[in-house]
Protein backbone atom coordinates (compact mmCIF):
# COMPACT_ATOMS: atom_id res chain seq x y z
CA UNK A 1 0.00 0.00 0.00
CA UNK A 2 1.23 3.44 -0.90
CA UNK A 3 0.41 4.86 2.53
CA UNK A 4 2.69 2.30 4.17
CA UNK A 5 5.49 3.22 1.77
CA UNK A 6 5.14 6.90 2.69
CA UNK A 7 5.13 5.97 6.37
CA UNK A 8 8.27 3.86 5.96
CA UNK A 9 10.05 6.66 4.10
CA UNK A 10 9.13 9.09 6.87
CA UNK A 11 10.33 6.65 9.50
CA UNK A 12 13.62 6.22 7.66
CA UNK A 13 14.22 9.95 7.47
CA UNK A 14 13.31 10.19 11.14
CA UNK A 15 16.03 7.66 11.94
CA UNK A 16 18.47 9.82 9.96
CA UNK A 17 17.23 12.84 11.96
CA UNK A 18 16.24 14.62 8.75
CA UNK A 19 13.20 16.19 10.35
CA UNK A 20 11.87 18.15 7.33
CA UNK A 21 11.98 15.08 5.05
CA UNK A 22 10.53 12.86 7.78
CA UNK A 23 7.67 15.28 8.37
CA UNK A 24 7.00 15.60 4.63
CA UNK A 25 6.65 11.83 4.08
CA UNK A 26 4.74 11.25 7.31
CA UNK A 27 2.26 14.00 6.45
CA UNK A 28 1.85 12.44 3.01
CA UNK A 29 1.19 9.08 4.68
CA UNK A 30 -1.34 10.65 7.01
CA UNK A 31 -3.22 12.37 4.19
CA UNK A 32 -3.20 9.30 1.98
CA UNK A 33 -4.36 6.89 4.67
CA UNK A 34 -7.04 9.22 5.99
CA UNK A 35 -8.40 9.62 2.46
CA UNK A 36 -8.62 5.84 2.07
CA UNK A 37 -9.79 4.70 5.49
CA UNK A 38 -10.65 7.77 7.51
CA UNK A 39 -9.16 8.23 10.94
CA UNK A 40 -9.37 4.54 11.78
CA UNK A 41 -6.56 3.21 9.55
CA UNK A 42 -4.17 1.14 11.67
CA UNK A 43 -1.12 2.58 9.94
CA UNK A 44 -2.13 6.00 11.25
CA UNK A 45 -1.30 4.85 14.76
CA UNK A 46 2.31 4.44 13.65
CA UNK A 47 2.29 7.59 11.52
CA UNK A 48 1.10 9.70 14.44
CA UNK A 49 3.73 8.13 16.68
CA UNK A 50 6.48 9.04 14.22
CA UNK A 51 5.05 12.54 13.83
CA UNK A 52 5.13 12.88 17.62
CA UNK A 53 8.84 12.05 17.62
CA UNK A 54 9.57 14.53 14.84
CA UNK A 55 7.60 17.28 16.56
CA UNK A 56 9.41 16.57 19.85
CA UNK A 57 12.80 16.73 18.11
CA UNK A 58 11.80 20.07 16.61
CA UNK A 59 10.85 21.45 20.02
CA UNK A 60 7.10 21.42 19.39
CA UNK A 61 6.10 19.71 22.61
CA UNK A 62 2.34 20.48 22.54
CA UNK A 63 2.05 19.21 18.97
CA UNK A 64 4.14 16.18 19.90
CA UNK A 65 1.77 15.30 22.73
CA UNK A 66 -1.25 15.80 20.46
CA UNK A 67 0.15 13.36 17.91
CA UNK A 68 1.11 10.89 20.64
CA UNK A 69 -2.43 10.99 22.08
CA UNK A 70 -3.87 10.28 18.62
CA UNK A 71 -1.44 7.40 18.22
CA UNK A 72 -2.34 6.00 21.62
CA UNK A 73 -6.08 6.16 20.91
CA UNK A 74 -5.65 4.30 17.63
CA UNK A 75 -3.27 1.76 19.18
CA UNK A 76 -5.85 1.02 21.85
CA UNK A 77 -8.70 0.79 19.34
CA UNK A 78 -6.68 -1.49 17.03
CA UNK A 79 -5.24 -3.55 19.91
CA UNK A 80 -1.63 -2.74 18.99
CA UNK A 81 -0.15 -3.62 22.38
CA UNK A 82 3.52 -3.02 21.52
CA UNK A 83 2.84 0.37 19.98
CA UNK A 84 0.60 1.28 22.90
CA UNK A 85 3.45 0.55 25.33
CA UNK A 86 5.88 2.62 23.23
CA UNK A 87 3.51 5.58 23.09
CA UNK A 88 2.81 5.42 26.82
CA UNK A 89 6.57 5.43 27.51
CA UNK A 90 7.03 8.35 25.10
CA UNK A 91 4.30 10.36 26.84
CA UNK A 92 5.77 9.58 30.26
CA UNK A 93 9.24 10.75 29.14
CA UNK A 94 7.94 13.88 27.45
CA UNK A 95 5.61 15.44 29.98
Amino acid sequence: MLGNLYNNLGSGYKLKQDWPQARQWLEKSRSHNRALAGDSAAVLAYTYFHLAGVAQAEGQTPLSREYAQKSLALAERRKLAELRAEVEAFLKENR
